[in-house]
């Protein structure tokens, strides 16, 4: 934890006096000026023997860095709690990370202890999925107002939080599309209309496409685990024939050696795979999932405005209908609010959705450049040095048939003197 002087200022006193003249905005956001925060996940360790983590994070708040430790409870607490207790409207909240792997990859305990050094930081996608939640809660201009998200980003200790049950987020998505298709609410805003069957389509595409890709990315290190058995076997192979001749050992070596680095390029293009366009396409698929429970919450504001408009049809008498009309009144105000949000959100989400997958694409090829560079060059240089050892096989060749003429010759002589003999 921080020290005492590391502290960053408490807002408690601002936002309190700023909620008595009135200055909170909509679902508990402030009106003021908003601070510069930069979010940087820098690692992360198993706490204790349960299923939690502390991740220490370090946040730069209008040009000052501090360094806070969160663990993941503390971030589950605080995405339930943006869910639950915070009217977020038509606002898409960001997507919450899941947790990070249980053990070490089989893969990476086949490929040497060195993986991590040659491969790069393999917790490096837990650290950036947080830091994506994070970074994103800081610049969106709703929930970086939202006093919870700014306590937990920059207080000491946020452990003293209201405990909140489990959520059920993917019950209530299906339960909306599936009310959305049976109860034939018509909505009369066709883009948002559009946007509806978009985002249906989209997300399931999103997850397989995401699956397949990772499964890709799995074949790669299955393949790079071969290469080490393949590997293992040449040197083996080597040793056995050294009794042979040094010809065939220097072959092996250098094969055994080209094989190695060839792994290497194999499981780090792999790795930036995963990090690339594999995060890109899982992240995104996570906003088009909450992009979704967005648009329930304004298919039931929707509902309830289209309930009290029957209420009124079918008021016999003044004071119901009066009644009815009010409330219908209230209903309007509140599903016109969510409506005009969602539509904001909705043109920011398609937008920001091609802007990620591009970035995802453009960093995923061009890894995968580099790093074929680098095994046609390793390649190349491995195919150079065989042939220059098959040269020198040839030599030893044209020496063997030299020896096998003067046999010959030989042989010749022997012959002829035993003719003299006869």
């Amino acid at each position: 934890m921080m020290a005492e002087e590391d502290v960053l200022p408490d807002r408690d006193s601002e936002e309190d006096s700023e909620a008595e003249e009135g200055g909170r905005g909509y679902g508990g956001a402030t009106r003021g000026p908003r601070d510069d925060i930069k979010v940087s996940v820098i690692s992360y360790q198993k706490t204790g023997s349960g299923n939690d983590y502390t991740y220490d994070i370090e946040v730069e708040v209008n040009g000052r860095a501090k360094l806070v430790h969160r663990t993941y409870q503390d971030l589950l607490w605080l995405h339930r709690n943006l869910t639950r207790m915070v009217d977020i409207g038509g606002y898409v909240l960001p997507p919450m990370p899941a947790l990070p792997p249980k053990s070490q990859s089989p893969k990476i305990q086949i490929l040497g202890e060195n993986s991590r050094a040659l491969f790069g930081d393999h917790s490096r996608i837990p650290c950036m999925a947080i830091e994506v939640f994070l970074q994103s809660l800081a610049d969106h201009r709703f929930f970086a107002e939202n006093h919870e998200v700014h306590t937990y980003l920059t207080s000491q200790d946020v452990s003293a939080h209201e405990h909140l049950g489990p959520g059920s987020l993917w019950y209530q998505i299906t339960k909306a599309f599936s009310d959305y298709q049976t109860s034939r609410v018509q909505d009369s805003d066709e883009d948002m209309a559009k946007f509806y069957q978009y985002i249906d389509t989209v997300c399931p595409l999103l997850l397989t496409a995401t699956q397949d890709f990772f499964q890709l990315v799995s074949s790669w290190q299955s393949l790079a685990c071969s290469v080490v058995a393949v590997t293992e076997a040449v040197k083996q192979l080597g040793g056995w024939e050294e009794a042979r001749g040094s010809e065939c050992t220097r072959v092996m070596e250098k094969m055994s050696g080209g094989l190695e680095e060839d792994k290497i390029h194999m499981y780090a293009a792999s790795m930036d795979a995963k990090h690339s366009l594999g995060f890109s396409l899982d992240l995104n698929h996570g906003f088009c999932v909450q992009g979704k429970e967005m648009l329930y919450r304004r298919l039931l504001k929707l509902k309830a405005l289209l309930a009290c408009s029957r209420d009124i049809d079918r008021a016999t008498k003044p004071e119901k209908r009066e009644a009815a009309e009010s409330a219908k009144v209230e209903a309007e105000k509140s599903f016109n609010l969510i409506n005009e949000t969602a539509r904001e959100e909705m043109t920011l989400f398609q937008e920001q959705l091609v802007k990620s997958l591009r970035s995802g694409l453009v960093g995923y090829t061009e890894s995968q450049v580099a790093h074929s560079k680098r095994t046609l060059e390793n390649l190349s240089r491995l195919r150079d040095e065989l042939e220059g050892i098959a040269l020198g096989e040839d030599r030893l060749r044209d020496e063997l048939e030299g020896i096998a003429l003067g046999g010959d010759r030989l042989q010749d002589e022997l012959e002829g003197i035993a003719l003299g003999e006869d």
